[in-house]
């Protein structure tokens, strides 16, 4: 059945619209992007995005809404930006610590304070799993710019039309975090998508598939296009242009020597990513802090977890990093 490419609807009350454009490095699989636009009590308007690509349609238009109502949850209009939130241990949970959002966002308070987590799913342990998945994510990404993380090639190069590829990369010792390095033989591209999953297979095609969203921005999108953040358009796109060589060299300075290793299929826990990633699992604080009718949001917080923020400041002379 052929599907429309506009499609309005909403999604636990809130009203959405959803498109799908045809990606021309990958016809196989639909790319969607969804928006939504809330006005609050001063009449201040609010634009929330989310993007997605799936194999199957259904399950891309659903999980674009869900990244939707993830931010809006966690948004200002939730009114918890000043409500204090009991975070408890996720090793311990007898160990309690009572947190404001100054405590734990970096727009709202300290530019020092460790990264956080956002993970929605309509089971609890699943929502704070990921929410703790995505803090370690962006830590591992701010150590490999920013401090002495190196990594590994994993699998092979896959080649796609238009004289684009992609290489994938891990961390030294084996875990289920990939980096999706997508560039072009012939233009200075330096596109970067990345993941930590519970398995590799999963986080390889998960980052694989946010390397070409990003790559849609600039090929299948204008600069007027309303689907995306205008801001993190522009961010896309110098990300495609001759100054981007320099970030290119020095990434691939972290890219160790050793022959690319083969891609497993074990399935790893938090505690067993956090010894491979050699990060202090004692240190992660989780909160459920929103529930709607399908979703529950989970916080996860660490001090020990790097920040963009924390991190330009501590190495203010080196590039801004690639990752989106």
């Amino acid at each position: 059945m052929e599907k429309d490419y506009l499609i309005k609807g909403h999604f636990d009350g809130i009203p959405i619209i959803s498109t799908f454009y045809s990606h021309p490095l990958d016809r196989n699989t639909y790319y969607v992007d969804s928006s939504t636009v809330l006005i609050d009590r001063q009449g201040i308007r609010h634009l929330f995005f989310g993007h997605s690509g799936k194999k199957c349609f259904d399950e891309a238009i659903l999980i674009s809404r869900i990244e939707i109502l993830e931010r809006v949850m966690a948004s200002p209009l939730a009114n918890l930006s000043m409500k204090p939130l009991l975070f408890s241990n996720y090793l311990d949970p007898t160990v309690t610590r009572i947190m404001l959002a100054k405590d734990y966002l970096i727009r709202n308070g300290n530019p020092l304070i460790g990264t956080t987590g956002l993970g929605a799913h309509s089971k609890s342990n699943l929502a704070e799993q990921h929410a703790i998945l995505e803090m370690l994510e962006r830590h591992i990404l701010c150590e490999i710019w920013y401090k002495d993380r190196k990594i590994r090639k994993i699998g092979s190069r896959e080649n796609l039309p238009l004289e684009y590829f992609i290489d994938y990369y891990t961390t030294l010792q084996a875990s289920p975090f990939i980096l999706a390095v997508l560039q072009n033989k012939n233009l200075p591209i330096f596109l970067c998508g990345s993941s930590l999953k519970e398995n590799q297979s999963d986080a390889l095609m998960s980052s694989r598939i946010e390397a070409l969203m990003l790559a849609g921005n600039f090929l299948c999108k204008s600069s007027s296009d309303t689907s995306n953040n205008i801001l993190s358009l522009k961010r896309m796109r110098n990300l495609c242009t001759s100054a981007v060589l320099n970030k290119l060299r020095y990434f691939l300075i972290k890219v160790s020597n050793l022959p690319p290793t083969k891609i497993n299929y074990q399935k790893y826990d938090i505690m067993e990513i956090c010894k491979a990633i050699q990060f202090p699992f004692e240190t992660i604080y989780t909160c459920p802090i929103k529930k709607r009718q399908s979703l529950i949001l989970y916080r996860a917080y660490s001090s020990y977890a790097l920040t963009k923020e924390k991190s330009r400041i501590q190495y203010p002379y080196l590039e801004e990093d690639p990752f989106c």
